[in-house]
């Protein structure tokens, strides 16, 4: 002992009395990992029993923290837990409630709410009731059938009735950033927005009145924009004497259509005198690597063709450097760079 003290061991100190009595946690059955796993770490205690589960045993997991009580009668499972487990206890408590707004948006996966978060959520729930784990914005009366979808075992509001509904809980850009994405995905279409517009009750709302005053900024018919970067892009150049740009417009050279570019504006003159300012938003993934570049020179060269003004910006500078961009697009539309305006 003395030669080991003299090489720096040390013995390890005695257990408290509070650590000798802490239990180790018996294990969950393969079946119960199984239950909760599926249900993305919650159910209902009655769940649990039917499933053969004996409550002297739900108790003994509860007590060493292997399995934890939830308000509503709910049992849950650390292990199992993901970020939709708040919503899946709110779903077992109130079977009639829809998630709707920002957290459908977000369980949709929409450009600007793809990374954020679902807590708290925002809920309607027809006839009423308190919610106490989230936001209850309205009853959700006039709800029909086509407006709810079921999304990773969710009642959630449709991808059509959720833009509709974004306008009362968050900006009208995030509101288009939502609108723009959906319609590049297909989910929705123009017309079952507008749609959405005319049938949704407006009394007291402010949603619907937003998502009419974006589709009829952006016209009947418009195509919609290749990513989320050109969509930032449209919001931060825009300036009230500014008309809305040409999205993806044609470069037709010897009469064959050779390219497009992400927008076009028009700088006034006629005939063989017109001019355009061409912007092209650039993606990491589009433009990255030797054969990416090889390929964009010769686009680029391609283009020139027209003798155009030719702006390039890369996705970054778009959510990175607004006001660089801002200021080189209005420079070259003769336009002050006023922040304000923007």
């Amino acid at each position: 002992m003395r030669d080991l003290m003299c090489s720096g061991w040390e013995p390890a100190p005695p257990l408290s009395a509070a650590e000798r009595r802490v239990p180790v946690p018996p294990p969950l059955s393969a079946k119960v990992d199984l239950l909760f796993a599926t249900h993305r770490g919650v159910l209902s205690a009655a769940a649990l029993r039917a499933a053969g589960v004996a409550g002297d045993q739900i108790a003994e997991w509860c007590a060493v923290g292997s399995m934890r009580r939830c308000p509503g009668r709910l049992l849950e499972v650390p292990a199992s837990v993901d970020e939709v487990t708040p919503l899946r206890a709110i779903a077992l408590r109130y079977p009639k409630a829809v998630f709707a707004m920002e957290t459908a948006a977000a369980l949709h996966e929409l450009d600007a709410f793809d990374e954020a978060p679902l807590s708290p959520p925002t809920v309607f729930v027809p006839g009423g009731g308190r919610l106490v784990e989230g936001r209850v914005v309205r009853r959700g009366d006039d709800l029909r059938p086509p407006d709810i979808v079921q999304v990773r075992g969710l009642r959630v509001t449709s991808v059509t009735r959720t833009i509709a509904d974004l306008g009362a809980a968050v900006a009208p850009d995030l509101v288009e950033r939502a609108l723009e994405s959906a319609l590049r995905s297909a989910r929705t279409t123009e017309e079952a927005l507008w749609a959405a517009c005319k049938t949704i009750p407006r009394t007291g709302r402010s949603g619907p009145r937003v998502l009419a005053a974006i589709l009829r900024r952006r016209g009947v018919g418009t195509r919609f924009t290749d990513s989320d970067a050109e969509t930032r892009f449209l919001q931060i150049v825009r300036h009230p004497r500014l008309a809305e740009p040409r999205r993806q417009r044609p470069i037709i050279v010897d009469g064959i259509r050779q390219a497009s570019v992400d927008f076009a504006f028009d700088l006034g003159g006629g005939g063989a005198a017109a001019r355009e300012l061409w912007v092209e938003i650039d993606g990491a993934l589009a433009h990255s690597g030797k054969q990416a570049l090889v390929r964009d020179l010769r686009r680029q060269n391609t283009l020139m063709r027209e003798q155009p003004i030719l702006l390039r910006f890369p996705a970054t500078d778009v959510y990175g450097s607004s006001a660089y961009v801002r200021q080189e697009t209005w420079h070259h539309l003769g336009l002050r760079n006023r922040q304000s305006a923007g």
